[in-house]
């Protein structure tokens, strides 16, 4: 009898234990990095705030919303150690368990069915993250070879966009899901499981409503708009535009979509509506395939002159002025190339590819004088995250200092070049180490 009571005193306290690191785990996640970012770094649950749409140019600066993802399971692990103390019954910290099991579903939710731009972002820093990694090998033989892009990764249907989300979700979310589901099952293995029943179906029919109604109207629009994509292989254009229509209107976040886009588009140039702007994405994409960036720039410009908050014409846009200014440096006009980049960054000062290129190229042409190429890799650092991005950066400024002439600061450039990279890889980086011998 007494080894019996020993047995249940043990089980109950290794149940406390697991309940208090969980809620400790639980507390934690909200200050670790919920989406990871390609070249900027990580955005904590504490800047999400609940159930509303964030840039990821306000994400990456990490400001603090009370009413956030984090925030509310900053609360909700509070409330459990409270309840822990004060010894309340099992049913309640379950209850806390699922309300943070709830939460973290509604972030999946609201990043995948109400946040499309995020993601859209997300991709764009990946291609850049691909450019970067082309042109270090390139022009460079720099660490930023090393990277590692996302490989087939698009957001052309939902279940691309689905994947393309999950592949950036960082380590916070999954420590609160995992924490959220310990408390839940200890709390409820705590208590007798069949007065429990009715509560974990009550919390699963809760998880399910919560699920559908972020997801219906998504789904409803991924169906119109493939009925759409069915209609436009048969040729019956107007029923095919009204629902591509039909489909935007359940959710605006299509606009963000390349592939959906593009559709509207070809469906509005073969009935001659050449007022819409997705004529001229459809256009511009075209002209894209056959390597015509230019012409394709200008279409793009021409959607965002009909639509000024398009913001995938602008993107698209962007991305042919970088190709241009590839294209053009690699034959050696690195004036034009400089210009294209110049181009892309009044348009999008978030370009980390542009200001990258732009570091080399101004070494390039500049002599004695390297203030300009100075200036944009400070900016580089300020804005990316990626230690290869920055090693090869150091070390281009490096190079800056040497032709300045100030050949201390160049060794201390090489040298910050270097640590960075051993941070990464843990080996001594050659090309630093071949400026520090120089200087």
């Amino acid at each position: 009898m007494r080894l019996s009571a020993g047995k249940q005193l043990a089980k109950t306290e290794n149940s406390t234990l697991i309940l208090w690191v969980a809620s400790l785990l639980l507390i934690a996640s909200a200050c670790v990095g919920w989406v990871v970012t390609p070249l900027q770094g990580k955005i904590r649950a504490y800047a999400f705030p609940f159930m509303s749409n964030i840039s990821l140019t306000i994400g990456i600066n990490n400001p603090l919303h009370i009413g956030s993802f984090g925030v509310i399971l900053i609360a909700l692990g509070i409330l459990t150690i409270a309840f822990i103390i004060l010894r309340a019954t099992p049913r309640l910290i379950f209850y806390l368990g699922a309300a943070s099991v709830i939460v973290c579903v509604s972030f999946i939710g609201n990043m995948f069915f109400l946040n499309s731009e995020m993601i859209e972002a997300l991709v764009d820093q990946n291609i850049q993250v691909t450019n970067i990694k082309s042109f270090s090998d390139g022009y460079l033989r720099g660490n930023a070879k090393s990277l590692r892009p996302e490989e087939d990764i698009s957001t052309d249907t939902l279940l691309d966009k689905l994947d393309a989300g999950i592949r950036y979700l960082g380590l916070g979310w999954y420590a609160a899901l995992i924490s959220s589901l310990l408390i839940l099952i200890v709390s409820y293995r705590k208590q007798a499981s069949k007065s429990m029943r009715w509560d974990a179906l009550g919390l699963a029919l809760t998880a399910l409503v919560v699920t559908a109604g972020l997801s219906a109207g998504t789904l409803k629009a991924e169906y119109d708009r493939l009925q759409g994509d069915r209609s436009l292989a048969q040729g019956e254009l107007q029923k095919a535009i009204a629902l591509y229509e039909s489909a935007v209107r359940w959710d605006a976040n299509l606009s963000y979509n390349p592939r959906y886009v593009y559709s509207v588009g070809a469906v509005c140039y073969t009935l001659s509506w050449h007022d819409r702007p997705e004529i001229h994405i459809y256009l511009g994409d075209n002209l894209v395939s056959v390597q015509n960036f230019y012409q394709a720039s200008r279409e793009y410009e021409v959607a965002s002159a009909l639509r000024a908050d398009f913001l995938l014409a602008r993107r698209n846009r962007v991305n042919a002025l970088i190709t241009m200014g590839l294209n053009n440096y690699s034959a050696k006009k690195i004036y034009t190339a400089l210009w294209y980049w110049q181009q892309a960054l009044q348009l999008d000062p978030n370009q980390i590819q542009a200001l990258f290129f732009l570091v080399k190229a101004s070494l390039d042409i500049n002599a004695r004088d390297q203030l300009k190429t100075i200036m944009v890799a400070e900016e580089i650092l300020e804005k990316t995250k990626d230690r290869l991005i920055k090693a090869d950066t150091y070390a281009l400024l490096g190079d800056s200092y040497y032709k300045q002439r100030e050949y201390a600061k160049a060794r201390e450039m090489y040298g910050l070049s270097r640590r960075q990279y051993d941070l990464v890889k843990r080996v001594i980086n050659f090309l630093a180490m071949k400026g520090l011998q120089g200087v």
